[in-house]
């Protein structure tokens, strides 16, 4: 017998914690399977196990896939399990979108943002998707974040990964993605624009300080900097 998915043991400790208002229907497994037809009906091939696992680390503490559901049970109560929900569904389709760009349907004034979010699915990079989860939701939800913001940091998020990944081919590490973890939880956590504006901030500078130095890049591309 296959064991069951993160994505199943979740949904089985919500819909076991919610209780319907209506005895005719069970609006938390209504809701869950609105949120798989998300997840799953995207061109990009997603799953519900990585959704909810980004979805954790750009609100709550840092920590593998694997570990995910044991903290989630102890953490999520009946009283939090209802709007743990709802939140899992209305951000299924800002992740959706973050993978699938054009299903966003960005208007004019967020070209940039658009630009940025495809070029990293160009470079096959998710350790930076929990930050950019959080930055879309306190840009498109919440309203914490000007535009201007959201896009000055997906902007810095998508140069940071052209040279990185990109252009010396080096990988990230597991302090990066715990990095981008942290900065998303702090997002999440900011108590007004200014504090949010912070945070992008201090992500901007953290970016920086990881830039690959020019030895680094000389030792992947000798031949391009002898043409320079």
């Amino acid at each position: 017998m296959r064991p069951l998915t993160h994505g199943v043991r979740v949904k089985n400790h919500l819909t076991k914690l919610i209780k319907s208002k209506k005895p005719s229907s069970d609006d938390a497994k209504i809701k869950w399977k609105q949120l798989l037809e998300i997840i799953q009906g995207s061109s990009a091939e997603l799953n519900a196990d990585t959704f909810i696992h980004h979805f954790w680390l750009s609100k709550y503490d840092y920590l593998p896939l694997k570990g995910l559901f044991k903290v989630l049970k102890k953490t999520i109560t009946s009283s939090e399990a209802p709007s743990f929900l709802d939140a899992l569904l209305i951000e299924a389709t800002l992740y959706r979108g973050i993978h699938e760009v054009q299903y966003a349907k960005w208007t004019k004034e967020d070209k940039r943002i658009e630009r940025a979010l495809s070029a990293l699915m160009l470079f096959r990079v998710q350790q930076q998707t929990p930050c950019v989860l959080s930055l879309l939701r306190e840009y498109r939800i919440t309203s914490k974040l000007k535009k201007r913001h959201a896009e000055d940091a997906l902007v810095a998020i998508e140069k940071f990964h052209f040279v990185f990944t990109a252009v010396t081919s080096q990988r990230s590490s597991g302090g990066i993605s715990g990095m981008y973890a942290a900065l998303g939880r702090r997002l999440f956590e900011a108590i007004d624009t200014e504090k949010a504006v912070e945070v992008i901030r201090d992500l901007k500078a953290k970016l920086r300080s990881r830039v690959p130095s020019i030895e680094e890049f000389k030792a992947v591309h000798p031949k391009n900097l002898r043409r320079v």
